[in-house]
């Protein structure tokens, strides 16, 4: 396109792929399906929704951070945890976990001023996971301690004699003699 004006001039091209562009006192957000947008609008809180663009209309709304609803795996590797019984047990366990209220987890959890330069979202994502796997780490040693080492130990024990036990046995022809009768 091209023109000719004594009152405009080209300021210069604004990239579209990006996921926040500032055009003056405008912000456009695109937010990818799996993601939302934290904003503040006049110093309240508002969650925009994942898999849209959302223009942020005046100045004072502005863009603070984007938190993943994506599905989060991590490991919890040789935790030592007490049964009921007193045994000390090592366990290796995956906690599977996701954002499933971005409103709530923004509230609560997640540090939205403007304080520190950097990536904030990082850091949240980070203060977050360790959160998730101190509350899996209590909550498996919890579930553990309830369980008593010898009574599941001896129910195993039990259940394995029955097994055996139950499997009866083929009375027959000696196979030693068997093979002896058939070279005739």
């Amino acid at each position: 396109h091209q023109w000719r004006s004594s009152t405009m001039k080209f300021a210069r091209n604004i990239d579209l792929n990006q996921p926040v562009i500032h055009m003056g006192p405008y912000t456009l957000l695109t937010v990818d399906k799996g993601y939302d947008a934290v904003t503040q609008n006049n110093g309240m809180q508002q969650v925009l929704p994942g898999g849209a663009v959302h223009l942020l209309n005046h100045r004072n709304w502005k863009f603070e951070k984007f938190i993943t609803c994506k599905i989060q795996t991590d490991d919890l590797q040789r935790v030592e945890v007490l049964t009921g019984d007193n045994v000390l047990m090592h366990v290796d366990a995956t906690v599977c976990w996701s954002i499933t209220d971005a409103q709530r987890c923004a509230e609560r959890a997640a540090e939205t001023m403007q304080g520190e330069p950097g990536r904030p979202d990082a850091h949240t994502l980070l203060k977050l996971r360790n959160d998730v796997l101190k509350q899996a780490e209590a909550s498996l040693s919890a579930l553990v301690g309830k369980t008593t080492f010898s009574a599941a130990f001896s129910a195993a024990t039990a259940m394995q004699v029955t097994t055996v036990a139950s499997v009866p046995l083929v009375h027959g022809v000696d196979p030693a003699a068997d093979n002896g009768s058939n070279n005739s």
